[in-house]
C-alpha cells in the first residue's frame, strides 16, 4: 500500500486543485476550453500513438477491437430494456448505460499507476470504444433526441479525428516494424522524444479540468444517483459475465489486464453525452446528465484508489 499512495494521491490533488482553480477564478471557462482542446487534439492522441507503437500486439487484441464493440452494445441494450421498468425508469437513462469517459478520465487513471510502459493493457479497449461512441451511440442519441442525421462531412470528421488517426497511426506504423527502425534514426527518435513530452502533460492536465469541471447540483442528487446505480449493476454485472464466458478464453486474465478491464468498466459516461442530450431543448435533463456525470467521476476515483491500494 506504501508504494502505491504516492501514485493515488497525486491524482486526487490534481483534482482538488482544479476545483480551487475554479473557485478562485484563476482561469477563465474560455481559458479552460483551450486548455481541453489542447489536451484532446495533442497530449492525449499522443499518449494513444506511443502506447499502440510501443505495443506488443497479439492477434487476439484484433478481435478484442470487435468485442468491446459488442460488449458495449449490450450495455446499451440493457438500459433500453430495464428502462421500461417504471421504478427504474427516466428519460435520459438509454443515453448513460454505456460508452465511457475512455479518454479523458481513463488514461490519467491507469498511467498514474502504470506509467505508459504498461498502458496498452488498457488502450486496447479504446479502438472498439471509440467505434462504439461515435458510430452508434451517439449518432442514436442524436436523432432520438430530435436532433439531426449525421452527414457526411461530420462522419469525415470523426474518421480524421486526433484520437483515431493516433490510434491507426501506431497499430500500422507498429505493424510495420518502425518501432525497430526508431533505434537507428536520429529524426525518428527525436520525433518520439516529442511525442514523449507531450504525453508527459497528458495526466496533470486532464486531471486540473476535470476537477475544475466537478459540479454536483444536490437537488438532483435522487436522479443522478438512480442512473448511476443501473448503469453500475449494467457494467459490474454484464461486463465480467463477458469477461469470464468470452474475453478470458482469447486472452489468460492477468493482474494488469484484469485492472485495467476494471478501470474500464467503473469509469463514467462519455464527458460530451450532455451536448447531445440538449438536443431534447430540456436545461433540467441536460443538468442531470452533467451532475450524473460528475458525481460519477467522483464514485470512480474512490472506487479506483481503493481497489489499487487494497
Amino acid at each position: 500500500m506504501g508504494q502505491l499512495l504516492p501514485q493515488i494521491i497525486p491524482v486526487i490533488l490534481l483534482l482538488i486543485m482544479g476545483k480551487i482553480i475554479n473557485m478562485r477564478e484563476w482561469f477563465s471557462r474560455s481559458t479552460m476550453g483551450d486548455l481541453k482542446r489542447f489536451t484532446v487534439n495533442a497530449t492525449l492522441p499522443a499518449v494513444l500513438f506511443l502506447s499502440f507503437f510501443n505495443m506488443e500486439l497479439q492477434n487476439e487484441y484484433y478481435l478484442i477491437f470487435i468485442l468491446t464493440f459488442v460488449m458495449l452494445y449490450l450495455f446499451f441494450f440493457t438500459g433500453k430494456l430495464l428502462n421500461r421498468i417504471p421504478v427504474i425508469a427516466h428519460p435520459i437513462l438509454p443515453y448513460m448505460t454505456s460508452g465511457m469517459a475512455f479518454g479523458f478520465i481513463g488514461i490519467p487513471f491507469f498511467l498514474a499507476v502504470y506509467g505508459i510502459e504498461e498502458l496498452g493493457s488498457y488502450a486496447i479497449w479504446g479502438v472498439g470504444h471509440e467505434v462504439f461512441l461515435w458510430m452508434f451511440l451517439f449518432p442514436w442519441i442524436r436523432l432520438h433526441a430530435g436532433g439531426k442525421k449525421f452527414n457526411r462531412c461530420e462522419l469525415g470528421a470523426i474518421v480524421t479525428s486526433p484520437t483515431i488517426m493516433s490510434i491507426v497511426a501506431g497499430i500500422l506504423l507498429n505493424r510495420l516494424g518502425l518501432p525497430r527502425i526508431t533505434e537507428h534514426n536520429i529524426l525518428l527518435q527525436s520525433i518520439l522524444n516529442t511525442l514523449n513530452y507531450l504525453a508527459a502533460l497528458t495526466t496533470p492536465l486532464i486531471l486540473i479540468i476535470v476537477g475544475y469541471d466537478i459540479s454536483v447540483k444536490r437537488h438532483l442528487l435522487k436522479d443522478c444517483l438512480k442512473i448511476i446505480t443501473v448503469r453500475m449493476a449494467i457494467m459490474m454485472s454484464i461486463g465480467y459475465a463477458f469477461k469470464v464466458l468470452v474475453i478470458n478464453q482469447l486472452i489468460p486474465p492477468e493482474p494488469i489486464f484484469n485492472h485495467a478491464f476494471f478501470t474500464f468498466l467503473i469509469l463514467p459516461p462519455p464527458l460530451v453525452v450532455p451536448m447531445y442530450i440538449s438536443y431534447l431543448n430540456d436545461q433540467k435533463l441536460v443538468e442531470i446528465a452533467s451532475s450524473t456525470i460528475a458525481l460519477s467521476t467522483i464514485l470512480s476515483v474512490l472506487l479506483y484508489s481503493i481497489v489499487v491500494l487494497v
